[in-house]
């Protein structure tokens, strides 16, 4: 009695949506689950878009699913995921589907693959959700884009900014699995409602070619694993630039957390601003992820 009632989030509506657009592809493939390389010895088909009745019974057979994964079937859950999911799914027609027609060069639905590290040879895995010829890896997004930059300089720039960060290393893992720098990793952004935002930010691309991204990437996961070997580990409450950490916003823990503490905050942002104790390992990994992507104003 003392839960909470279900809620369609937005997590859940992009299972639903995910699935959906997953086995419109294995209708055709039918093969899913393949590995990166594995993917490319295929031959690119193209997927055309099924039906709306057919749409309909893919959706309601996702939400089923969904919600008994979750636990949640006997909630009545179903038929509001299928509500919230159905306007998602019409954007993925219109922008990868041509308006509802036909989606060309299609390799596999939801292929695993990994990029390996020069320092530590460590293989970061990921999953995509689809792979083109190209080869290019796209991985869809259900809610509001990367950037709203009217220009395609701005959103690149917005997209190394979050890579140098560590935060946003999906698309870049993409473009370096592919063969001989060829290879490209896309978001593709699939909210209805993305406001001021130009209908151009929703597909944002990286390419293995742009050697900028990739040393940034590279950089970013190299002083993760360092944190990682280190064991090095704190509340991130504040960004390095004074401000509020996004992710505070979305923590699971945020109430039993000090993300508040005005008192708390002040010490981090001392602790990692001291460069005195550099040589203990852990908290110089620790300062190492503080300043990840932010440049640093020079000491007068």
């Amino acid at each position: 009695p003392h839960i909470g009632l279900p809620d369609p989030d937005h997590r859940l509506v992009g299972a639903v949506v995910h699935e959906v657009l997953e086995q419109i592809v294995i209708e055709v493939t039918k093969a899913a689950r393949l590995g990166y390389d594995e993917a490319l010895e295929g031959a690119p088909v193209s997927i055309p878009w099924p039906s709306a009745s057919r749409v309909d019974d893919l959706l309601n057979e996702a939400a089923r699913r969904v919600v008994f994964d979750e636990g949640l079937s006997g909630f009545g859950l179903a038929r509001l995921l299928v509500a919230g999911a159905g306007p998602v799914l019409s954007v993925a027609a219109d922008v990868e589907w041509n308006g509802a027609t036909m989606l060309e060069g299609v390799l596999a639905p939801e292929i695993t693959g990994g990029v390996a590290m020069p320092r530590s040879g460590r293989i970061i895995a990921f999953r995509a959700d689809r792979l083109d010829r190209g080869p290019a890896a796209t991985d869809y997004k259900t809610g509001r884009p990367l950037s709203n930059g009217k220009k395609a300089e701005t959103r690149f720039d917005h997209l190394f900014k979050k890579v140098s960060r560590g935060r946003v290393l999906q698309a870049v893992a993409y473009a370096l699995a592919g063969p001989s720098d060829s290879g490209v990793g896309r978001y593709v952004y699939l909210k209805p409602d993305i406001g001021d935002a130009p209908p151009e930010s929703r597909v944002i691309e990286a390419a293995a070619s742009e050697e900028v991204l990739s040393s940034a990437f590279f950089a970013a996961v190299e002083t993760i694993e360092t944190a990682l070997e280190t064991g090095a580990a704190f509340p991130r409450v504040r960004e390095a630039d004074g401000k509020k950490a996004d992710h505070c916003r979305f923590c699971s823990v945020a109430e039993g957390c000090r993300q508040d503490d005005s008192v708390f905050r002040r010490r981090l942002e001392e602790l990692m601003e001291d460069d005195e104790s550099n040589e203990i390992t852990a908290m110089a990994a620790a300062r190492g992820l503080w300043w990840l992507g932010v440049e640093r104003e020079p000491d007068l």
